[in-house]
């Protein structure tokens, strides 16, 4: 992909350092997911023990919250912004707009915009 930068004011270092935490952040939610989905059915279990429940709670919160798929943020895969993301193409919508106008996304030709034609 060609530098977008002088369209989208990102730079480039801190872009691959956000996307690499985020790979790292995706990963590891998906490697503990298991893990916390039977902690959170034992600790919602009315059959169980208090002394089990109360077990599985405190290792539950023993747990880095990065483990946590509360803790995934949709970001803009070009400047991190979090709010007003287009999920088709994982990015904020200035950014899609931006890239929009200049004809650099796949697939998407730039709207024409001219008088409306009166009856």
């Amino acid at each position: 992909m060609p530098y977008l930068g002088h369209l989208i004011g990102s730079d480039h270092g801190l872009f691959v350092r956000a996307h690499k935490m985020d790979k790292l952040r995706r990963e590891l939610v998906r490697r503990h997911e298991v893990e916390r989905l039977v902690l959170k059915s034992i600790i919602s279990s009315q059959y169980l023990p208090q002394e089990v429940r109360s077990a599985a709670v405190r290792r539950l919160a023993d747990q880095p919250s990065n483990y946590s798929p509360g803790k995934l943020v949709w970001h803009c895969i070009y400047t991190r912004r979090a709010m007003g993301h287009v999920k088709e193409f994982k990015m904020s919508r200035i950014t899609f707009r931006r890239m929009a106008r200049h004809s650099l996304l796949p697939g998407l030709w730039p709207q024409i915009r001219g008088k409306r034609a009166t009856p």
